[in-house]
C-alpha cells in the first residue's frame, strides 16, 4: 500500500480544533447533537492517525499469516473492508 500523505501524528483535540504540532490540521463545525457530538467528532477526527497505523498493522499481519496459509487469496469480507477503509483513508475512491 502506498504511504499516507496526511499530517503526520500524533493529532491532539483543543475544543473544536485538531493539530499536530501546533498546526490546526481540522476543525470541528457546530453539531446538530449539540456539545457531546462534537466532543466525539473532533475525538475521532484527533485519533485517526492512530486508527490508520493500527489497521494498516493488522492488514499486514493478516497477509503475513492468515493468507500464507490459505489456499486461495485471502477475500474475506472484513479483510477487503480494511482494506478499503485505509485506501479511502490515503485519499482512493470510494
Amino acid at each position: 500500500m502506498s504511504e499516507a500523505k496526511h499530517t503526520p501524528g500524533p493529532w491532539k483535540r483543543s475544543y473544536r480544533n485538531i493539530t499536530a504540532n501546533g498546526v490546526i490540521v481540522a476543525r470541528v463545525l457546530p453539531a446538530e447533537g449539540g456539545a457531546e457530538q462534537e466532543a466525539a467528532n473532533a475525538h475521532l477526527i484527533a485519533a485517526a492517525p492512530d486508527l490508520l497505523a493500527a489497521l494498516v498493522d493488522v492488514v499486514s499481519i493478516h497477509e503475513q499469516v492468515e493468507c500464507a496459509y490459505a489456499p486461495a487469496p485471502c477475500a474475506c469480507d472484513r479483510y477487503a473492508q480494511a482494506r478499503a477503509a485505509i485506501a479511502l483513508a490515503k485519499g482512493g475512491a470510494r
